[in-house]
């Protein structure tokens, strides 16, 4: 079978990419844990200053940034489409209950699974009481200290992504010419640069507030006129692109502070410029192998990310290369039997239940 790469396998390969520095991440500082494995044969490669190749790794964390760019990026035409004919209490609520189908379902399973693993199993000692797992439900755990980081480090991200398609809608009716969503962008730049700049407040610089900005430039280059995104095919946008971003993610700074959030920011940012000239550049292109990998990896990455933690089930005994490279694997394969058992069910119910037409307003009233 030939296939051709579409647009979609594009930022399915940039969804892969994203993952693998996040799981990169997450194994580096469980191995570093278990066994003090310290990846200095790896910088040898690449040290110079203050680039070294183990950023990659160190880094990986800002792979969360990257994926609300792209989250932005593919609900910008969807949300278009749903609210071109304006606001109306029916098109929300068909459209929040679309999204929460989307996320929710295989959300809500993760939690469930999480909470068995570790109050059953005791693969890890986070909190799961009942306030952890309501506030889980409802996507609001981002909002206090005691229940932000419980249950799974990664669900925080989930609450905000979920929180930004809440508030979409209401910012395409009210930002709707190319002028006013450069207005709405410059504004978010201006309030993340100021939270992060001057506020120590885990609660806000880790919110939607913060992270609004990289919701918003996602959305902003997918709804650019066609001439201006032509620009981006260029090489002189290409190879920039790739250098200032290769050189971010190697960038070593203070010992890879996951609270220099503007640096995350930053390469987010550059991220999004090498990723929208990708996707204008190849998207005529024919799949070759490693898109076709890359592309498959990036559609389960929702499950890879929610399970993201699952090499808390192995001992953190490791003590060489080899094994870590295993446990990145076996995080990789564990997502993906997810995405096939729980992701792609859930989506065929959610593709069911909207084909019939439903209105949520109608099922409420019954």
């Amino acid at each position: 079978m030939r296939f051709t790469m579409h647009r979609n396998d594009v930022i399915d390969s940039f969804r892969a990419i994203a993952i693998f520095l996040v799981t990169g991440f997450h194994i580096s500082g469980w191995a570093l844990y278990g066994s003090g494995v310290v990846f200095s044969d790896i910088s040898t490669f690449i040290n110079y200053g203050q680039f070294d190749a183990i950023g990659i790794i160190g880094n990986g964390w800002v792979g969360v940034g990257m994926f609300f760019v792209i989250s932005g990026y593919c609900m910008a035409n969807s949300v278009a489409r749903r609210f071109s004919h304006g606001m109306s209490a029916k098109a929300y609520a068909n459209y929040a209950l679309n999204r929460l189908m989307r996320i929710g379902l295989p959300y809500y399973v993760a939690i469930l699974v999480w909470v068995i693993l570790i109050d059953r199993f005791g693969v890890t000692s986070k909190s799961t009481g009942i306030k952890d797992i309501l506030t889980h439900l409802f996507f609001v755990h981002n909002t206090s200290k005691e229940t932000m980081y419980s249950i799974s480090g990664v669900f925080w991200s989930l609450a905000v992504e979920m929180q930004f398609c809440m508030i979409l809608p209401l910012i395409f009716i009210f930002f709707k010419s190319s002028a006013m969503r450069c207005t709405a962008l410059l504004l978010s730049l201006a309030f993340t640069v100021m939270i992060n700049k001057f506020s120590k407040s885990i609660l806000l610089t880790w919110s939607i507030a913060s992270y609004l900005y990289l919701f918003l430039l996602g959305w902003f280059l997918a709804l650019l006129p066609n001439y201006f995104k032509i620009k981006f095919a260029s090489l002189w946008v290409l190879l920039p692109g790739f250098i200032a971003f290769s050189l971010l993610i190697c960038y070593r700074g203070n010992n890879y502070d996951m609270n220099l959030k503007l640096y995350e920011i930053l390469t987010a940012t550059v991220f999004s410029i090498f990723m929208m000239s990708c996707v204008m550049r190849f998207r005529n292109h024919k799949n070759n192998f490693i898109v076709s990998i890359l592309s498959f990896i990036g559609r389960c990455s929702f499950s890879i990310y929610l399970y993201n933690y699952i090499f808390w089930c192995l001992k953190p005994g490791v003590n060489s290369v080899t094994s870590v490279l295993g446990a990145f694997l076996f995080v990789i394969i564990i997502g993906i039997a997810m995405h096939f058992i729980i992701e792609r069910n859930s989506e065929k119910l959610r593709r069911y239940v909207f084909s019939s037409g439903t209105d949520v307003l109608k099922l409420i009233r019954r």
